[in-house]
């Protein structure tokens, strides 16, 4: 079980892969479903980025998107952490 790097609480372990979605897209949804439920709110751009290993936040807004266009997230323009889990299906 991984910790949130937020404030240190466990987060859940991981969900098997999903259909459709890439295994990187796989693992930031699993954290941002984890995230949310622990904190009732959504994790940042720099909190995602750290919890995949990698130092682009440019990353995480196309691995963000994609998971928008696969209608398994909503963001709420102009607002921070304005994430809704939208679709939780494999």
């Amino acid at each position: 079980m991984s910790a949130c790097p937020h404030c240190g609480k466990p987060l859940p372990a991981a969900a098997p892969p999903r259909v459709g979605l890439t295994p990187m897209q796989t693992k930031l949804f699993d954290f941002i479903v984890a995230y949310v439920e622990t904190h009732d709110f959504a994790p940042t751009f720099e909190e995602m980025a750290d919890h995949l290993g990698i130092a682009s936040k440019n990353g995480v807004h196309r691995l963000v998107t994609g998971l928008e266009e696969r209608g398994r997230i909503r963001r709420l323009r102009h607002r921070a952490r304005a994430i809704e889990i939208v679709g939780q299906g494999g």
